[in-house]
């Protein structure tokens, strides 16, 4: 995961013409709440062919190691304010940039995207091997690659029961990652609050892909830990699309 490949790059989006690309990015995911930054530090830039100047349109693209685009955010107007000596190397340079105060408020997704641009698989409940600040910035990044090579918010296995598991999902971002999960395998979305379960559901009705029932283990736990109400709202809308829930 601490490999060195140029992770981010700054594209023309109506051109698609390459910017930048750079190793890491610093200032762009933050904490929620704290006072956005106009400053971004892109890490590990080549020195050759460093930007300068002032562009429109642009668009951040996460990319894999093997060059594909996983993630995307469309940034705007970047400022490119200078360069500095980089620690990746005399091949490298620092560049400042100002995103004109716009971030990504998950302050781990750029560590979560340095794994998943790795391209090794992502294990059933990897979630819960970080800390649970982790977990919004993993179903941040599920979500964000999820529907970057255009998948739909649908059901694509077709298999007629599915799983969840209290112990998987502590508290409900957590959830959302299992039930991604359940539905369309390790690292897969369904959802990312109840309105957009909704839409999942809604579409895989359409698409005939919802499961006929959900074993639910530990229901009286998770009933605990994600609160009755969430629950039962849940309950209430795989009941709506016809999918039966077992608690266990």
């Amino acid at each position: 995961m601490s490999e060195a490949f140029p992770l981010f790059r700054l594209v023309d989006e109506d051109s698609g013409s390459l910017l930048v690309t750079a190793q890491e990015i610093r200032g762009f995911f933050v904490a929620p709440g704290r006072r956005k930054r106009s400053d971004v530090s892109l890490v590990g830039v080549p020195r050759q062919g460093a930007p300068s100047g002032q562009r429109d349109g642009v668009e951040l693209q996460v990319s894999a190691i093997d060059g594909r685009v996983i993630g995307s955010y469309y940034i705007g107007r970047v400022d490119f304010c200078g360069v500095k000596p980089s620690a990746q190397g005399d091949a490298f340079v620092d560049l400042a940039t100002s995103f004109y105060g716009y971030s990504c408020e998950y302050p781990h997704a750029g560590l979560l995207w340095r794994r998943w641009a790795t391209g090794e698989p992502v294990r059933s409940a990897e979630w819960m091997l970080y800390s649970p600040d982790f977990r919004s910035s993993w179903l941040h990044v599920v979500q964000t690659a999820w529907f970057e090579p255009g998948r739909l918010a649908t059901r694509y296995e077709s298999t007629p029961v599915v799983t969840l598991s209290a112990q998987n999902m502590p508290d409900q971002d957590a959830f959302y990652c299992a039930l991604g999960e359940a539905m369309n395998g390790p690292g897969g979305y369904f959802g990312a609050n109840l309105d957009a379960v909704v839409d999942c559901l809604r579409s895989s009705r359409r698409d005939s892909t919802l499961p006929r029932r959900m074993l639910w283990k530990g229901f009286s736990m998770s009933r605990t830990l994600l609160g009755e109400e969430f629950v039962d709202s849940v309950v209430g809308l795989m009941q709506e699309f016809g999918v039966d829930v077992l608690p266990q």
